[in-house]
């Protein structure tokens, strides 16, 4: 499973999480699938982390099968010392 995320924010100035898993499906092929749309209280990776981890709750999805991730790029989710990405390896089999 890979974990696909972008934030943004809206025309009413609220920041969004959205969340797509990607996986294999039982014939062998490759499915992306909306999961989450979450409202942040701000774009800090400490935040984006907390909506992502409510997202795999939900899900029930264990991080132990989580075996990539995918962003736009930007700091808050790249950044070398406190990036979602960084944080995400800390997580059980990530």
């Amino acid at each position: 499973m890979a974990l696909v995320c972008d934030e943004s924010t809206d025309s009413a100035n609220f920041k969004q999480l959205i969340v797509y898993g990607r996986y294999v499906n039982g014939k062998g092929l490759i499915q992306t699938r909306f999961l989450e749309l979450e409202r942040l209280g701000d774009g800090t990776a400490g935040t984006i982390e907390q909506a992502m981890q409510l997202v795999v709750d939900e899900w029930q999805l264990p991080w132990i099968k989580v075996c990539a991730f995918g962003s736009d790029g930007a700091s808050v989710m790249t950044g070398v010392n406190s990036g979602i990405a960084k944080r995400l390896k800390g997580k059980n089999g990530f």
